[in-house]
């Protein structure tokens, strides 16, 4: 029966679009089109205490980055500006420092 509940939230999750929460790839394009919840996705990643989720965190922000330069104009400073906000204690400076 656990099995039948699992397979039926996997699949609600594919048809809502969550399916690929931690698929790099799928995770950076959303990222840099502007989705919050690939941004909260990637900070939990990157802040994590499991190897495999900050490694897929790292490979997150690499992609994205690598898009985002792909993405400007080619006369353009490539420099980007980011603004880290939140209540105390979220984990904001652990996320800078990581």
């Amino acid at each position: 029966r656990a099995g039948a509940v699992c397979v039926a939230n996997a699949a609600a999750r594919r048809m809502s679009g969550t399916a690929h929460k931690y698929d790099p790839v799928k995770m950076s394009e959303a990222l840099t089109d502007g989705n919050r919840f690939a941004l909260s996705k990637a900070i939990t990643l990157v802040e994590s205490t499991r190897e495999d989720h900050r490694v897929t965190g790292s490979e997150v922000l690499e992609r994205s980055l690598q898009r985002a330069v792909a993405k400007s104009d080619p006369g353009k400073r490539k420099s980007f500006r980011i603004g880290i906000s939140g209540p105390p204690g979220v984990g904001k400076s652990t996320f800078i420092e990581s």
